[in-house]
């Protein structure tokens, strides 16, 4: 078997996961991006429709991202004035063949038709014009607050989105060449901001060049001129600056019989007159001495208030979670996805925090959406919280690490990391200083860790996790049902992340018995749907467990899913996987390493054998059944769903 795939029907692709949506119970893998030529990629495969009308339908419903598009005017759009005969049964037809362009499944909720018209229902970190307007926002508010440094920062990653002029390769009606026309203002106005961010930093040498671009770009653009005048006189280039003026005076005289704007010819006056207003940098990003105010950082998350059970996790981490001697003291606490890692990790910190006087800091390395938190990211938010003045912080991961080491070699403190998946971003947040102590947890055990005590973390027994249960929803509900509630903390395999989503469940739904909830939760196909309350996701949390995996494993994963959580050793996986068993020890040791699957030892020869926990193996099913439903309708399978 080559190595690019597992069997005829299980093809696997190279392309980089860059968002996961689920669909009922199925995980699908989508960017929408608009900012620049219009494209639908499908775990990095373009499947943007080629038909015109089709491509202006999705733009604008992208465009108008989770509102409703009257059905009268996406026919507007579409024809303009001349709609063709049987028009609205083209629409629908239209909508059916979006569908199943992007999900193979006219059913699905992503295009949601309502009694006025129709709505895409996108995840905000699936389209680029939404990750743009978060980080834009973000930067503005930076900058209002002062912090220059970080509003330049987010406002040029908000910018690094467009790729060109916006929705390129679309034919625009009237909605869409509104709608074009309001994005490339946000986008003009994203850019003088970071502009402007970067003026009171200083930045001035490194702006003439861009500047002068941008108003050859937009000749008469008065805002633009100006910020070039301004940045060739603080560069000692005063004639520079004047010709600027000569010239935009002229074109606005020449093109529109205008003159400049009193802000223009204000600044104009100023640099013939030298005037001092012109010499403030308000914000340089050199200064002879770095100030940081004395702050001792308490950044711990809440504690869990209904924690049960761990009595055995939580003694070793008391002993574990001391200063170092030498070095940073060094423990990870790993585990499946749902396995109550966070849960522990914050208990203990709070159980241990009385030893560290000089402060707790903490971060999660998974932010909203799923996306990796960068080491840069965090590391500007501990300089800020443990005292530094923003505008004295570094742009460079490397310079911020440094920083903060630093700052923490002759400190001692406590500092929990959620989430770690990748030693390479790790690295850069641990402190230096030798009484330190760092908690770590996530899925893998991250080999390279040096010094670092593993704790692994295996589900509640079935009386921690009824007492768990009771806790959310009250003894008298359980008191009812008991048999339905050994049998719901038997179906969530003691997982505490799924025993509080099904609490919080049935809490939200006081008129459900717990038999009910059971019967919804056992579908194969929307089972895990029951199992998502608020910021409570266990299906997200195996689906960024997925992602992290290398394309071959992700398709062993599917293909072994498919065994339910029957046990199976080395030689059955092989067989399902049609690989030698070279290949098939290195994948099911990927799947352990993981937490995706679990293994133990049997017979005297040591022999592994291995099984799906109850609600993996729904997971692994559903992905198993979306995958074969892509290669029966012979839609794109660049999707490793």
């Amino acid at each position: 078997m080559i190595e690019g795939q597992l069997s005829s029907n299980w093809k696997l692709t190279t392309a980089r996961i860059t968002h996961g949506k689920r669909i009922g119970g199925r995980v699908l893998l989508m960017n929408f991006r608009l900012l620049g030529p219009f494209e639908i990629l499908h775990e990095g495969r373009d499947i943007t429709p080629t038909a015109p009308k089709l491509r202006a339908a999705l733009a604008l419903l992208l465009a108008s991202h989770n509102r409703v598009v009257p059905t009268p005017a996406l026919i507007e759009e579409i024809w303009s004035d001349d709609p063709p005969n049987g028009y609205t049964a083209t629409v629908h037809t239209y909508i059916y063949q979006l569908r199943k362009l992007l999900h193979g499944n006219e059913n699905t909720d992503c295009l949601v038709t309502t009694p006025i018209g129709y709505r895409a229902d996108i995840a905000p970190e699936a389209l680029d014009l939404c990750e743009f307007e978060r980080l834009s926002l973000s930067g503005r508010q930076a900058f209002e607050a002062g912090d220059m440094t970080r509003a330049s920062q987010l406002l040029h990653e908000a910018l690094v989105l467009r790729r060109g002029g916006v929705l390129t390769g679309v034919r625009r009606g009237p909605l869409l060449e509104a709608q074009a026309a309001r994005l490339e203002e946000n986008l003009l106005r994203a850019l003088l901001l970071r502009i402007d961010a970067d003026l009171r930093l200083g930045r001035h040498g490194e702006l003439v060049g861009e500047l002068r671009e941008l108003v050859i770009e937009y000749p008469m653009h008065e805002e633009l001129n100006a910020k070039l005048m301004l940045a060739l006189y603080r560069c000692d280039r005063r004639s520079a600056a004047l010709q600027v003026y000569h010239d935009v005076r002229h074109a606005l005289r020449d093109e529109l019989g205008i003159v400049p704007s009193p802000n223009l010819q204000r600044i104009h006056q100023d640099i013939l007159m030298d005037a001092p207003v012109l010499q403030r940098r308000e914000a340089e990003p050199v200064r002879e001495q770095v100030t940081v105010t004395a702050s001792v950082p308490a950044t711990l998350p809440p504690d869990i208030g209904d924690f049960v059970g761990r009595e055995a996790e939580l003694g070793a981490l008391d002993r574990l979670l001391t200063p170092g001697d030498t070095a940073p003291r060094t423990v990870l606490v790993v585990g499946a996805p749902g396995a109550g890692k966070r849960a522990l990790a914050r208990r203990a910190a709070h159980r241990a925090r009385h030893r560290f006087p000089d402060g707790q800091l903490y971060a999660s390395l998974v932010r909203e959406g799923g996306r990796d938190a960068e080491p840069a990211e965090i590391l500007g938010e501990f300089l800020r919280v443990v005292g530094f003045d923003p505008a004295d912080i570094p742009v460079g991961e490397e310079e911020r690490s440094s920083m903060f080491r630093s700052w923490a070699a002759d400190r001692g403190g406590l500092l929990v990391l959620e989430g770690a998946s990748d030693l390479g971003r790790l690295r850069p947040l641990m402190p230096s200083g030798p009484e330190w102590a760092v908690l770590v947890t996530g899925e893998y055990c991250l080999p390279g860790l040096a010094s670092a005590q593993r704790l692994e973390l295996g589900p509640l027994d079935p009386a921690e996790g009824l007492e768990l249960l009771t806790a959310i929803v009250g003894r008298e509900r359980i008191a009812r049902e008991p048999d339905a509630a050994d049998e719901l903390v038997r179906f969530c395999g003691g997982l505490p992340l799924a025993l509080r989503a099904a609490g919080e469940r049935l809490v939200s739904a006081r008129h459900w018995s717990i038999r009910k909830l059971l019967r919804r939760a056992s579908d194969p196909v929307s089972g895990l749907e029951e199992l998502r309350v608020g910021d409570i996701d266990l299906a997200a949390r195996y689906t960024r467990c997925y992602l992290s995996l290398s394309e071959p494993e992700r398709a062993a994963f599917r293909v072994l899913g498919r065994l339910g959580t029957a046990p199976f050793n080395d030689e059955r996986a092989s067989r399902e996987l049609q690989v030698d068993a070279r290949t098939t020890e290195d994948l099911l040791d990927a799947l352990v390493q993981a937490h995706l699957v679990e293994v133990e030892l049997a017979g005297p020869d040591g022999a592994a054998h291995y099984r799906f926990s109850g609600l993996l193996a729904r997971f692994a099913g559903s992905l198993a059944t979306y995958w074969e439903s892509l290669v029966q309708k012979d839609l794109p399978v660049g999707v490793a769903a």
